[in-house]
């Protein structure tokens, strides 16, 4: 600042030494004005004895330093909204008005700093003008459930196997968690059992798996096909005659009780009749047996009762034996009796 002197009738009086003064900062004694580091509108005053003039200051703030973001961090659900709000600050903290350009990492974030979440996940919200950033944290979780997942949704089983679920939840848009633990779990498998997510296989077919959480329900197949070969069953007639020919039946079942219709084992006959029994061929079974097999021919002759015997030639654990009543054949017997005839008569038999 400068300042002029005068006398009272106008007139500038050379080499005046003033005094100086100001409510909105410092001057010192050449005039030379320091602003303070708050706006304000206050005056710089320069006195000569009881003389004095003064000058309107303002002080403005200064020119943008930094931007920040509100709120700052901020949890939300990927079910809502929030506005946030930018704010741009000089070197000494004054605020300075800005229109800043808005991004977020995730979500979706308008010109004017509206926040739709959407997406789970940790994002990052920014206000951006003339090369600086202001930021803020923003901690989107699920939403509320409106569906479930139940995984996997077709599964194929043996018998004496198992299947392990999980189900996912889903919100409206789309963000998948895992409420494996919280769910319900249910089939409708008449052997078969839950225990938690994992489904104990049974009986042979096609089954349902359902699972429930907060209301929602999702549901799976799962084909069972037999297990493991566990034991055999031979059908025999309970008797025969000794001689005739009869059949024989060989059915082979799993540990669950279901016919093994994918059963290849080769099955030889046997039996303890010391004339001996006359036995078919041994048997391996084919896909069109369907686990069972009836054999043919085998004839037993002693009285009165003898032993069967069917074994899976490659495991000797598989095996059953019957025992069948052996009678006698019906013998027919014929009496050629002599006619009756008078002396010198002809007669043939």
């Amino acid at each position: 600042y400068t300042a002029t002197a005068y006398d009272a009738y106008g007139n500038a009086i050379p080499g005046a030494v003033f005094s100086w003064s100001a409510d909105v900062g410092m001057v010192d004694a050449a005039g030379l004005f320091t602003a303070q580091t708050t706006p304000g509108l206050g005056t710089v005053t320069a006195s000569n004895g009881t003389a004095s003039g003064s000058a309107a200051a303002n002080v403005v703030a200064g020119s943008l330093d930094h931007i920040t973001v509100s709120p700052d961090p901020w949890t939300m659900t990927a079910d809502d909204e929030r506005q946030f709000a930018a704010h741009g600050y000089d070197v000494y903290g004054n605020e300075v008005p800005i229109s800043p350009a808005w991004q977020a990492g995730g979500g979706l974030v308008n010109e004017t700093g509206y926040f739709v979440a959407g997406t789970v996940g940790t994002w990052i919200i920014y206000a951006n003008q003339s090369g600086l950033s202001g930021s803020a944290v923003v901690a989107v979780l699920h939403g509320a459930a409106v569906s479930i997942d139940l995984s996997p949704s077709v599964a194929f089983v043996t018998a004496d196997g198992s299947v392990a679920y999980s189900v996912a939840a889903r919100d409206a848009d789309g963000n998948a968690w895992d409420v494996t633990p919280s769910s319900a779990f249910a089939d409708n498998d008449p052997v078969g059992y839950m225990t938690g997510n994992v489904y104990f296989a049974g009986q042979a077919g096609t089954w349902a798996i359902t699972a429930s959480y907060l209301g929602l329900q999702d549901t799976a197949t799962v084909t069972v096909s037999p297990g493991a070969a566990a034991f055999m069953i031979l059908v025999c007639p309970a008797s025969v005659v000794a001689s005739e020919p009869f059949s024989v039946t060989v059915m082979v079942y799993d540990a669950e009780g279901n016919l093994k219709t994918d059963y290849a084992g080769t099955v030889h006959l046997s039996s303890n009749d010391p004339h001996p029994a006359t036995l078919p061929p041994d048997h391996t079974f084919t896909p069109t047996d369907g686990g069972m097999y009836t054999f043919a021919g085998l004839q037993l002759y002693t009285r009165p009762s003898q032993n069967v015997t069917a074994t899976d030639l490659s495991n000797s654990t598989l095996t059953d034996a019957a025992t069948v009543l052996v009678s006698a054949p019906l013998i027919m017997i014929s009496k050629v009796c002599q006619p009756l005839a008078d002396p010198g008569d002809l007669v043939s038999y």
